[in-house]
């Protein structure tokens, strides 16, 4: 098969040869008055128009589909223009959310910030070490009591079951001196967060002062009462770089981001006289509601 016969059967060429067509006859059609008012639709916007179809019907369009397609797109740019042309995009709040939304995007795309080098990252953790300090963390042993299964018998059982707990004879398992529960009975390094999400903000406060190696209680949680044993606890300290890197670098793209966009605006404001005239009606007092 010669090879300008091949080229005759690629699907691709048919393609432009059609949007070439679909073209020419858009342009016969719609001959311009003048260059503001010009529309054209491109050999991209072939593409794009195509692709989208095929995306959505899992198949390429038909010559009469395409061109449906194109004079669609035709249409609503005549009325996007024309509408603009007439001011209606600028008292429609849903409009201008619209551009503005699309300008913020625009606008952070121009904004691209390059990868931050290790001096960077160690000089925002220097500035910033409080967002990323390593939490203290304790490993700890609860065992629970359930006040509503008890009844009239809790203090009596505490007392019980504390004494018990002190007394524990070597190789037992403390976790079956108490109530069953939903709750793990063991924490290894958990961290105050996690601890004040489980059982609570007065529960973590004990336990961040509890005693290590002996059993503390009983505690109260909104589960219930738990006697708590810390066998372990890592004090909070600042952290290293190579322990929180990714979330500096984060931290540190989103407010570059931020900085580059803000000066991207303000080179636009520069390019407008902005005059704010005096409110017609009295303002209210900001400190009135206090």
């Amino acid at each position: 098969m010669s090879r300008a016969r091949r080229l005759l059967r690629e699907p691709l060429l048919h393609f432009l040869l059609l949007g070439a067509a679909l073209f020419g006859v858009h342009r016969l059609a719609t001959a311009p008055s003048a260059e503001g008012s010009r529309i054209v639709v491109s050999v991209g916007k072939l593409r794009s128009l195509a692709e989208t179809f095929r995306m959505t019907w899992q198949r390429p369009p038909t010559e009469a589909e395409l061109r449906g397609l194109v004079m669609d797109h035709v249409r609503e740019e005549v009325l996007v223009r024309e509408a603009v042309r007439l001011g209606l995009d600028r008292d429609d709040p849903v409009v201008r959310r619209r551009l503005r939304t699309r300008m913020d995007v625009l606008l952070d795309d121009t904004a691209a910030v390059s990868p931050p080098t290790d001096a960077q990252l160690q000089a925002y953790l220097d500035v910033h070490p409080g967002a990323f300090r390593q939490e203290s963390r304790t490993t700890f042993v609860q065992v629970f009591l359930s006040p509503e299964r008890h009844g009239e018998r809790l203090e009596t059982d505490l007392r019980r079951l504390q004494a018990s707990l002190q007394h524990l004879v070597p190789g037992a398992d403390p976790l079956r001196m108490g109530d069953s529960s939903m709750l793990e009975g063991r924490f290894d390094a958990a961290s105050e967060r996690e601890v004040e999400r489980i059982f609570g903000d007065a529960f973590a406060r004990e336990l961040a002062t509890a005693p290590v190696n002996d059993w503390t209680g009983p505690v109260r949680s909104g589960y219930g009462l738990h006697f708590v044993r810390v066998t372990e606890r890592v004090p909070g300290r600042p952290a290293r770089l190579e322990e929180v890197r990714e979330a500096v670098q984060r931290e540190w793209l989103s407010q570059e981001t931020a900085r580059a966009r803000e000066a991207a605006y303000q080179a636009l404001l520069r390019r407008m006289k902005v005059t704010v005239e005096p409110p017609p009606v009295e303002t209210a007092d900001p400190r009135a509601g206090r």
